[in-house]
């Protein structure tokens, strides 16, 4: 792979030609954020580390999905579940687990309710305004789930200037075709929406590895200026897939020929699932007064997902359906009430549907007997912050949270920190604060099996997360450095596994612990409105501690970097280029094991796009993923083949990252 990446180092050596001109742009220190206080604030003001993307940057970028896309930035580790259109995939930030980092689109969760995690496979790109990434607890504001940082995703407003339109369409390797839509205008002087929609369908690289996905989303837009705004967004989201599960290993035993559920490249060829989300959010936002700013918001959130599943070695197997139907109110009021002090106070509720379904299949695939289950959960969140900035040099936050939920009772958060700014180009940023997570409803209430039961007695996973973090602008602010130390722990980590109590059915306690360190080190450097260079570095130390002793992390890697290259020809043509290397990582095949059973293998991936304006409108664009077609892997599993019956001796095997995928795409806009 060394060879490989200086080749294309040395490529892009003759194609960029040396410059030193500055790039006269607004510093990034005045960049106004949302997401990590709620309202509108200054970079430089906000205690936390923090990462924007807006949507010229997803335009330049790479990335065809929502979790390459911040694969690319420190702290925050992309992973999917095998080479397959419908393959979920999760983002882990600073070693800490998927499902204790909160994604949110405008605001509101994406996270699955009954998994903790959000899957971010199925987020469309198109629709988005700006992306904010605010490292560090976030629990104070966002409450459960916001443990390693917050994920907010903002979606683009109509604009008051002119009707905008884009239409684009791709075809690619494995059959795989997109086509897109976006339209929006202004209907009258102040009330305007934008329009997404989305088709994605295509082969897959292996057998059972189909993608049928289909999205859309709208938001109506009343403008009335500063003094008052109101939106209702939209979106729905529905999708079938093949889960084609991991490779067999070489030996693995041949299938039953009654059963002939896998092969030598699947382990599952009749396995299928599919999704069907809705989401409504609808929210007002006043500003009356100067000293007075409010914020009203109410949502619904209604997650179906459905699976089909056969096993391979009797050929029995299941159908089970999840539902989840969330709603909830917010409200914030953020007060000045002098010279460089604001004070939020916000409340929120929750309400939370919970429902299963599920039926058993013999094994000839019809369905015998069914099971269901479901249940409610109420939280309420009251929350106190106040920011004091004095003199512009310093700037203070302190907090407080008070979180009460109908299954595990009350939970307070405090969270505090001090921004310190020597000059106009330096912060310097001291943050902590306490995190928590909820156990949810299949922790708490799964149905009782012959092999596993939920626990209604759990506990919320609790904890501190600490940083420091230095940004600097230089030269004219084309050149921009963020270096942090962050530090976390977690006690009380919720874990599934074999309980003497129960007869040894799978049944979730709250048995372990954790705790990481690291540093993240980004350079963006832009020294010409032609070349733009990104270098990003995150190294991540994390051991989980058992009842038999303290390991690694499972399947997180200590080292990852990333290079990111843009260069812009006079003639509308762009080629950019990242480079993306992940350390090796470990793997345990038992929740007792502290020495891994698998190490994955660390691997450089490379992906080139290259982008041409034609005329006014026209722009095409060919595109070349994982470029020198590595091979790796992102996940240890194992599956019971033939044999099962006479060894019970599982086959362990690994999911294969994507090979080498090119597409071209067309798209029009005006």
């Amino acid at each position: 792979m060394n060879y490989k990446m200086q080749f294309t180092f040395a490529a892009l050596g003759l194609l960029l030609p040396a410059t030193a001109q500055a790039n006269d742009s607004v510093s990034v220190m005045d960049e106004v954020v949302v997401t990590a206080a709620k309202t509108e604030t200054q970079r430089r003001d906000v205690v936390n580390s923090i990462i924007t993307i807006d949507s010229l940057d997803i335009e330049e970028s790479t990335a065809v999905s929502f979790g390459e896309l911040l694969a690319n930035e420190t702290g925050i580790d992309w992973r999917t579940y095998g080479d397959y259109g419908g393959a979920s995939s999760t983002l882990q930030m600073r070693g800490m687990a998927s499902d204790e980092t909160m994604v949110l689109i405008n605001g509101v969760p994406l996270n699955s309710p009954s998994l903790g995690s959000a899957d971010v496979s199925n987020i469309p790109l198109n629709n988005i305004e700006r992306i904010e990434i605010v490292k560090g607890s976030g629990s104070l504001l966002y409450g459960s789930g916001a443990m390693a940082g917050v994920i907010n995703i903002i979606t683009k407003n109509p604009e008051q200037e002119a009707p905008t339109m884009k239409l684009a369409s791709s075809y690619g390797t494995n059959d795989t075709y997109t086509l897109s839509l976006q339209h929006s205008m202004f209907i009258w002087q102040d009330f305007g929406y934008f329009l997404s929609a989305n088709h994605k369908a295509g082969d897959g690289a292996r057998d059972n590895s189909q993608l049928n996905h289909n999205d859309a989303s709208l938001k109506l837009l009343l403008d009335k200026g500063k003094n008052f705004k109101a939106s209702l967004y939209g979106q729905y989201l529905d999708r079938d897939f093949g889960i084609p599960g991991f490779d067999p290993p070489d030996g693995a035993a041949a299938p039953n020929v009654n059963y002939p559920f896998y092969n030598n490249e699947v382990t599952s060829l009749l396995d299928h699932g599919g999704d069907n989300n809705g989401q409504l959010i609808f929210e007002i936002d006043s500003n009356p007064l100067e000293w007075l700013e409010v914020n009203i918001q109410a949502d619904l959130t209604d997650m179906k997902a459905y699976t089909y599943q056969r096993y391979n070695y009797n050929g029995q197997g299941i159908k089970s359906w999840i539902n989840n139907e969330v709603w909830g109110v917010e409200a914030n009021i953020d007060l000045k009430p002098l010279e460089g002090l604001n004070v939020l106070m916000g409340s929120s509720y929750k309400h939370h549907d919970w429902r299963t379904l599920s039926v058993d299949l013999d094994n000839s695939g019809n369905e015998t007997t069914e099971s269901s289950n479901k249940a409610k959960i109420n939280t309420k969140g009251t929350y106190l912050e106040a920011r004091y900035n004095f003199l512009k040099k310093v700037s203070f936050l302190a907090g407080i949270r008070h979180e009460s939920h109908s299954t595990f009772g009350n939970i307070n958060l405090p969270h505090y920190g001090v921004v310190l700014s020597p000059n106009e180009t330096t912060n310097i940023k001291i943050n902590n604060g306490k995190h928590f997570m909820a156990p949810t409803p299949n922790d708490l209430f799964w149905p009782e099996t012959a092999w596993a039961r939920g626990n209604p007695d759990l506990s919320p996973q609790t904890g501190w997360h600490s940083d420091i973090t230095i940004e600097k602008a230089m030269l004219d602010n084309s050149l921009f450095l963020n270096l942090s130390y962050f530090d976390w722990n977690t006690k009380g980590k919720i874990t599934w596994a074999p309980n003497p109590a129960f007869n040894n059915k799978w049944t979730p306690t709250n048995m372990n612990s954790s705790e990481g360190r690291g540093y993240e080190a980004g350079i963006t450097y832009d020294p010409s409105e032609k070349l733009t260079i990104g270098i990003d570095y995150t190294y991540t130390d994390a051991h989980d501690t058992l009842a038999t002793g303290t390991r690694k992390a499972q399947n997180q890697a200590a080292h990852r970097a990333k290079l990111h290259l843009i260069y812009r020809w006079d003639s509308g043509l762009q080629a950019t280029t990242t480079f993306r290397y992940t350390g090796e990582r470990h793997f345990f095949r038992s929740n007792g094991d502290l020495t891994p059973t698998d190490t994955i293998e660390d691997f450089i991936s490379t992906d080139l796009k290259l982008e041409k304006q034609v005329k006014e409108n026209w722009k095409v664009s060919l595109l070349a993923e994982n470029l020198f077609d590595v091979k790796y892997d992102t996940y240890v599993s194992n599956f019971y083949a033939s044999d099962y019956l006479a060894t019970f001796t599982p086959v362990w095997g690994r999911y294969p990252g994507s090979g080498l995928s090119l597409s071209f795409k067309i798209a029009y806009e005006y």
